[in-house]
């Protein structure tokens, strides 16, 4: 009997934030827009606040729209960013924030 193949998830490790050549000077310092989206039972957007309070906050952490099940929330939020190297951390602490769903 063959043997099941894996499922696809399994097969490729969890995306990071593609790396391509930009000009560094033309992008940054600016603002930037998150839409987080979160499980609605989660603490996330508590977890959220205090890895936003080392950032530049523009526009607060703010709720957004829910899933029709209610499952799901959006939360939205924009930083100033000074730099690829910082847009990169707050990427990844965020990823990183039990209750994530998805970062846009």
């Amino acid at each position: 009997m063959p043997t099941p193949a894996p499922a696809p998830s399994a097969l490729r490790p969890e995306p990071a934030m593609t790396q391509c050549a930009i000009d560094e000077a033309r992008v940054y310092p600016a603002p930037f827009h998150f839409r987080i989206i979160v499980h609605a039972d989660s603490q996330a957007h508590t977890s959220l606040a205090t890895t936003l309070a080392d950032y530049r906050v523009v526009e607060p952490l703010a709720s957004g729209n829910s899933s029709g099940s209610g499952r799901y929330l959006s939360l939205n939020v924009t930083v100033h960013l000074e730099s690829r190297d910082e847009h990169q951390r707050l990427h990844t602490a965020i990823r990183n924030t039990a209750g994530v769903r998805l970062l846009l």
